[in-house]
């Protein structure tokens, strides 16, 4: 059932330039264009054969870009190092996909039901979302409206960026990218932010310090 059901996904979405990836017992589906890498995935449980869909992420090549060179602790996986390869670093992602409860694919009637489900995202609110996005300065927008909320930029409710503390850093590279007027609003944000005593904070301030190095160097693409 799960080769039926990657093969029909894959017939009816290929056309967009979507091409077909596998990660283990995974699967999901990326395509490149314009310096944009969108992608989502498929986690198969075949213990109950059920299926986790992702939603669509976005990878923003000049963002993460920089975000590979200033690094994290720990590092990244090597595999998303290589920036053709099928893993890519996502900057943002849709969090507000439509409910799709018991994706299964114990039979062919209900392996279908997903693949058109998922077809029907793409062609709706997950295709409106990468139309939106692939414009950065959308991205500023979101990012404004959740700090005048007291949310943060990776909210797990209402967030857009992708990561935890990195999300502050793609944060930064989008406002400097788009020549926000409100950048040193930010930096000084994320100052506060990375200046507190706590563990697992602090063992990125050395990472931050060359982001701002990085930023210093950054020339905007946008002009707001």
């Amino acid at each position: 059932m799960k080769k039926i059901l990657l093969a029909d996904l894959y017939s009816r979405i290929k056309d967009q330039g979507f091409k077909l990836y596998r990660d283990g017992e995974n699967s999901g589906f990326i395509k490149r264009e314009n310096g944009i890498v969108v992608g989502f995935q498929l986690e198969f449980y075949s213990t109950y054969s059920s299926i986790a869909f992702s939603g669509i992420s976005m990878g923003m090549e000049r963002v993460e870009e920089i975000i590979r060179e200033v690094n994290k602790p720990n590092g990244y996986p090597d595999k998303y190092l290589d920036i053709n390869s099928e893993y890519f670093l996502p900057t943002i992602r849709d969090i507000k996909i439509p409910l799709m409860d018991g994706l299964s694919y114990k039979d062919e009637a209900s392996t279908l039901r997903v693949s058109g489900l998922v077809v029907n995202y793409l062609a709706n609110s997950g295709g409106v979302f990468v139309d939106k996005f692939s414009y950065m300065p959308n991205v500023l927008i979101v990012m404004d409206i959740l700090t005048s909320k007291g949310l943060r930029w990776h909210d797990k409710s209402e967030g857009i960026l992708s990561g935890t503390i990195d999300a502050y850093f793609r944060g930064l590279i989008i406002s400097k990218l788009c020549n926000d007027p409100d950048f040193t609003n930010k930096i000084e944000m994320v100052d506060q932010f990375l200046s507190r005593p706590v563990p697992r904070v602090q063992e990125w301030q050395s990472y931050y310090l060359k982001l701002k190095e990085k930023l210093s160097e950054i020339e905007p693409i946008y002009n707001l």
